[in-house]
């Protein structure tokens, strides 16, 4: 249910052009560009991804035919999406109680990739599963990762315009001789790290909204939303991982503990069960 940032996406499409003209042989996924560098380009994104640091074992066949199923369902078969079962060092990375897509930026029915906390997956109910899976395949269905890695870079690119054209003409922070003195420095250091809390704080409201945006179009699909309130409370009560080993994961629980919401990629679960419990379903 994670999704990556604007950063991990940067560097997959940097990864992609340097990679471009290696022949990666993928079964096809009726691309609509019809140009083969890109195509290979697109797949060794996929490659990159999946090897056996994130989760390299194919699930166990009636996992593997469940999900199979789903998407047969939602007629996503030509996204030829490859499942796999996350690796101990992407449960620690993400947590156990996680799934997550890695699909091309560059398109939406190209080759993929479904990883699958699997001893986690199968403590979960069929309807659970189902919500699960369905989630995820939303955010292959609308594109959600390179809207997501557009949008990042947009903002970004928004707040540094502002502190270049408004606040530093404002503050005359452009100025050289200005700069040696040190209270404009602290100005111009403020600065910077207002426009990137703003940054920050967007960023993580259009995540959220994502996350959303992909609960109520995965429930759409299904004749009731148990499933996904039975997901929502196993996720909340298994939610505290164990101390992790990973600095910048601990640094950001702690961030996320203290501020609560507002810097949270993912809608708060009590807020999602509310939500679910309270949609009509229309399949």
């Amino acid at each position: 249910m994670n999704k990556f940032n604007f950063f991990t996406c940067s560097l997959l499409l940097f990864n992609s052009y340097l990679c471009g003209k290696l022949d990666v042989n993928r079964p096809e996924a009726k691309p609509t560009i019809e140009l083969s560098r890109l195509r290979n380009a697109i797949r060794t994104i996929g490659d990159f991804f999946g090897n056996e640091a994130l989760g390299f074992q194919a699930l166990l066949p009636h996992n593997q035919y469940f999900i199979e199923a789903i998407i047969t369902e939602l007629d996503m078969q030509d996204y030829c999406i490859e499942i796999r079962g996350m690796s101990n060092f992407a449960q620690a990375l993400f947590g156990r109680t996680n799934a997550f897509v890695v699909p091309s930026c560059f398109g939406q029915k190209f080759h993929a990739f479904l990883f699958i906390s699997e001893d986690w997956f199968e403590s979960l109910s069929e309807e659970s599963k189902e919500a699960l899976v369905k989630h995820e395949l939303m955010h292959l269905k609308h594109n959600h990762v390179a809207k997501k890695a557009i949008f990042s870079w947009a903002s970004a690119l928004s707040f540094l315009a502002l502190k270049k054209l408004i606040i530093n003409p404002v503050f005359d922070l452009n100025n050289p001789d200005f700069m040696r003195r040190k209270d404009l420095k602290a100005i111009n250091a403020c600065a910077f790290f207002m426009c990137l809390l703003g940054w920050v704080l967007v960023d993580a409201k259009f995540s959220r909204f994502i996350e959303h945006e992909a609960d109520i179009e995965a429930a759409k699909t299904m004749n009731h939303t148990e499933g996904f309130v039975d997901l929502f409370t196993n996720i909340k009560e298994n939610t505290r991982d164990p101390y992790s080993r990973f600095t910048v994961k601990r640094f950001l629980q702690k961030i996320d503990d203290f501020f609560g919401s507002y810097f949270s990629t993912h809608p708060d679960l009590d807020e999602r069960i509310e939500y679910m419990k309270n949609f009509k379903c229309i399949a």
